[in-house]
């Protein structure tokens, strides 16, 4: 998310601006984000392609830079980086007719990235462009090493199926564009939006920071624990522990998640708001039949008696099941990798039933991480 010189302004339905990534529009609380794995785009390489991320900043002033995913081989040569890295240069434009990038530089710098390690490097502007807020830009990833073919490394998105009813909004943009070249991976060409198949959705995994704290965009999460999903049945449950931080009390309508189905369509999913102490305050009965079980999907959980959320209040999402089988998983936070909070969701983490006692989530040998977000948001009203 990002917010223009600190604070929150209210919006036309007297809610703050949205606290998730992308700034969402108002009325939306959560990470509002979902994903399945990461898709790395070659930058040059024997394809010579360039990559595209587009944004919409929320302030006018500056952009001094961008920090990203650069990912190169472990193991697996030839998939994710090619030679010594190559020159990635790592230019902002403003965004054109029809979705196209433009052609003129506002300003650019180049890296010569290390092929030994994944990185998350924060490309700086030496001269930082001006940038007007709700106009639309690019930043563009392009490989001018006088051998891009044989130099190259990859830059990675967050990919995800698009089954189930459609994912909260985010005012990102978050076009994540693919491009051609006739030289290797210097000059674009040909770009359109960076797609698999048509059911197939890519977000940036980017934060665009402006001269001020309370300047940043994008987001910040960078890998999916799809491979650590856990179970939702019987006694085994999920659910997400936030603090609920708004100016402004506001009631839940909805509440959107990301899960699939593991078992019989008939068993419903319940989706409960609860207080810390464990009493409820909302809950939405979804029919087993209506949860995607090919892959992850959205689902919408409409409260008929929508709870009231109050400023600084502990409170929790949590998902059970009695006569059905179902599974959940978080994306990781980007913090320990230089992404900024205001890229992603703070107020809370991920955590399951273990022995009859919650518990953050295992992964990477790690237990009871607190770095894990459930895919999930809220739409709210005053």
């Amino acid at each position: 998310m990002g917010c223009g010189g600190g604070g929150h302004s209210l919006t036309a339905t007297g809610l703050p601006a949205a606290a998730g990534p992308g700034v969402a529009p108002a009325g939306w609380f959560g990470p509002q984000v979902g994903a399945d794995a990461l898709a790395n785009t070659r930058i040059g390489g024997p394809g010579g392609t360039t990559l595209a991320f587009r944004f919409r900043p929320t302030w006018s002033g500056v952009v001094t830079g961008v920090r990203f995913y650069i990912v190169v081989n472990n193991g697996s040569v030839g998939e994710y980086s090619g030679g010594d890295g190559g020159t990635l240069r790592v230019t902002l434009v403003a965004g054109g007719k029809g979705g196209i990038p433009t052609a003129k530089p506002l300003a650019s710098v180049e890296l010569h990235p290390k092929i030994s390690t994944i990185s998350f490097p924060f490309a700086r502007f030496a001269t930082p462009p001006q940038i007007v807020a709700g106009h639309e830009y690019d930043v563009v990833f392009t490989n001018t090493s006088p051998h891009p073919t044989e130099n190259w490394i990859s830059v990675n998105a967050l990919i995800s199926s698009r089954a189930g009813v459609p994912p909260p909004p985010i005012a990102l943009a978050g076009s994540v564009l693919l491009g051609d070249s006739t030289d290797g991976g210097a000059t674009p060409t040909n770009w359109r939006r960076r797609a698999q198949a048509p059911d197939i959705r890519y977000l940036p995994i980017i934060d665009i920071a402006g001269a001020d704290s309370g300047q940043h965009l994008g987001l910040g999460y960078m890998e999916s624990w799809i491979s650590n999903p856990k179970p939702i049945g019987g006694p085994a449950a999920v659910r997400e522990l936030f603090t609920y931080r708004r100016a402004r009390p506001a009631r839940v309508l909805e509440a959107r998640i990301r899960v699939r189905r593991t078992g019989d369509p008939a068993g419903p999913l319940s989706v409960r708001l609860e207080d810390s102490n464990g009493t409820l305050l909302a809950v939405s009965e979804i029919p087993g039949a209506r949860v995607p079980s090919t892959t992850a999907g959205w689902v919408s959980a409409i409260f008929r008696k929508p709870a009231l959320l109050r400023d600084g209040e502990t409170l929790a999402l949590v998902l059970r099941s009695k006569g059905g089988t179902f599974e959940a998983f978080p994306l990781r936070k980007g913090l320990a990798f230089g992404f900024d909070a205001q890229t992603l969701f703070g107020d809370g983490s991920a955590q399951f039933l273990k022995d009859g006692k919650w518990t953050g989530w295992d992964q990477w040998d790690q237990p009871n991480r607190k770095d894990g977000d459930l895919q999930f948001a809220f739409h709210l009203r005053p």
